[in-house]
């Protein structure tokens, strides 16, 4: 099944985020779960707004056991956290 991690970054981590990057992009290159997509989320201003990754997984706990142990996540850098199913429609 797809599905999608929307995580929000914490505005007061934006510092800490430059210094946990290359060990959550390794991370998610590991090859722990198939992913499809995955790239950050940025406000008008630029400024980092969290990241989105969309994953094929047999259960959605694949992706949540995943995403705990992302640096980002254990670091507090994204600190609001949502998984859920895709059904893609088109493409």
């Amino acid at each position: 099944m797809l599905a999608v991690r929307y995580a929000k970054t914490s505005p007061d981590k934006l510092a800490e985020r430059q210094t946990w990057l290359a060990q959550h992009q390794s991370y998610l290159r590991s090859g722990a779960v198939d992913i499809v997509q995955s790239g950050p989320l940025s406000h008008d201003d630029g400024t980092p707004a969290g990241g989105l990754l969309i994953a094929n997984v047999e259960s959605l706990d694949d992706l949540r056991r995943f995403s705990d142990a992302d640096p980002f996540v254990l670091h507090g850098v994204y600190h609001q956290i949502q998984i859920m199913r895709w059904n893609r429609t088109i493409g």
